[in-house]
């Protein structure tokens, strides 16, 4: 069932976003309290092993291994063959585009924020406001939006963004403000 089939991944998403919601803050007051910044990756391995050793020991592997082998040719024509299929493409293309926007989000937000004078604890706020914001999304999706048509919750999602963005850039252009950063962050994970 489609609806079925949009709340879990909604529900999936929200467990995605433990972590960008609570690893900015450790992150700044590892970099806040003991001035070494280097500190912030020996946590993020530490936390990594842990969560392998997690997985290994707790989560089986769900997929059969098939006994006969597919031929890398075979495989290859599988994989060829979706790039037929527009709407797979487009959707990909546009969903891969919007993740670049994220991911530059996450990159410039540091020197934004420097810039401002705020602290890294402040920055791990506002990274956290932005993870927040894709927790209360993925909620809403699953509440609210699976009860319409994927492609137009799509579109609309894909026109707010790029209207937010263009909004956004024009103000920063001309002004830093806290409270517009955090609405940017708000609007770019909504």
């Amino acid at each position: 069932e489609p609806r079925a089939l949009k709340q879990a991944f909604a529900y999936f998403a929200i467990f995605g976003m433990i972590s960008p919601t609570f690893a900015p803050i450790l992150g700044g007051f590892i970099q806040q309290y003991t001035n070494n910044w280097r500190l912030c990756f020996l946590a993020l391995f530490y936390v990594t092993v842990i969560s392998g050793v997690i997985v290994r020991m707790f989560m089986s592997e769900t997929h059969v291994i098939p006994v006969v082998k597919i031929s890398f040719l075979n495989q290859t024509k599988v994989y060829l063959s979706l790039l037929k299929l527009k709407s797979f493409m487009l959707y990909g293309f546009a969903s891969a585009v919007i993740y670049v926007f994220s991911i530059g989000f996450y990159a410039y937000m540091p020197f934004i924020l420097f810039r401002l004078h705020y602290l890294p604890v402040e920055n791990g706020l506002i990274y956290s406001v932005y993870a927040v914001a894709l927790i209360l999304g993925a909620l809403f999706l699953a509440k609210y939006l699976n009860k319409f048509d994927s492609r137009k919750i799509f579109a609309w999602c894909c026109l707010v963004f790029i209207f937010a963005s263009i909004i956004f850039y024009g103000y920063f252009y001309f002004a830093y403000s806290l409270a517009a950063l955090i609405l940017l962050s708000i609007v770019i994970a909504f």
